[in-house]
């Protein structure tokens, strides 16, 4: 079974952070790093990542060549990390999602637990904070037509958000309630503390076919977002979830940004039974 090493380079010396296979991973206090079973190295110096500007990825081919005091852990057990290392843990194993602006490695899939996409079929992306995930976050899913989705948790530009918890712990929670379904989640922003601007990193994914599914309070502000026009031109459809707003102001809505002429096609979608929900009503009972 083959196994990757993620290694950080410090002053000349280098250090193992963690190692992947499948589902699992282990964390190691030290490792020597042993060129002789080690087969292919990618640096990732490229990326403007303080914590990962000097890290590199090695190949190794069996596990008979880890000490055997090392255990290694199933994804879905690791349940926090202490300071700033869930974010960095979520980081690394976005690295190796593939078509995205920062995947490093086809040697790598990431874990089922969170990859599950044709890439060869139309992708929707799913953005939002999630802050809590509710079911009207579900019913929004169900409701597209395309259920080849990744559900991207990150930063709202126009929320607060509170940086004091364990990145791993709340991405983990939101993967293990999609986890039956057929859902992807991708890590690598809900990792950052900054927004992501969704065409800096969509226009550069190499799927063939990119669309968004949105609430309409997005759809609204759609617009506003940063080079939305550039944006347009890489997306196939934005599918629309009505909440706040009337099938009538929605259609209006959609007139005007169709003037446009890079605009994808817009699908309005039906209204679901958990529209009242709020995410931040929910944080405010809790």
């Amino acid at each position: 079974m083959k196994y990757y090493l993620i290694v950080k380079k410090d002053k000349g010396l280098r250090e193992v952070l963690l190692g992947l296979k499948d589902n699992a991973v282990f964390f190691p206090r030290e490792i020597p790093i042993d060129k002789s079973f080690l087969k292919h190295t990618e640096t990732l110096e490229k990326f403007d990542w303080p914590e990962l500007s000097q890290v590199e990825v090695f190949e190794a081919c069996q596990d008979t060549t880890l000490p055997s005091h090392f255990q290694w852990f199933s994804i879905e057990n690791i349940p926090h990390f202490m300071n700033q290392e869930g974010a960095l843990f979520c980081r690394i194993l976005s690295l190796f999602w593939p078509h995205l602006h920062f995947h490093i490695s086809k040697l790598y899939k990431p874990p089922q637990l969170i990859y599950k996409i044709d890439p060869q079929k139309e992708v929707v992306f799913y953005g939002g904070s999630f802050n809590p995930w509710h079911e009207g976050h579900f019913a929004c899913l169900k409701l597209c037509p395309s259920q080849n989705i990744i559900v991207i948790p990150d930063n709202n530009p126009w929320k607060e958000t509170n940086q004091n918890f364990c990145r791993w712990k709340s991405f983990k929670e939101l993967a293990l309630k999609l986890k039956k379904s057929p859902y992807s989640v991708y890590p690598g922003f809900w990792a950052s503390f900054d927004s992501n601007p969704t065409v800096d990193w969509l226009s550069k994914s190499s799927y063939p076919q990119k669309s968004l599914l949105m609430g309409d309070d997005n759809f609204f502000k759609f617009n506003r977002w940063k080079d939305y026009l550039t944006l347009c031109r890489y997306l196939t459809k934005i599918y629309v979830v009505p909440r706040n707003h009337t099938k009538e102001e929605l259609e209006k809505k959609k007139i005007e940004l169709l003037q446009a002429p890079s605009c994808p096609q817009i699908v309005i979608l039906n209204e679901h039974p958990y529209q009242p929900l709020s995410s931040s009503q929910l944080r405010k009972k809790s």
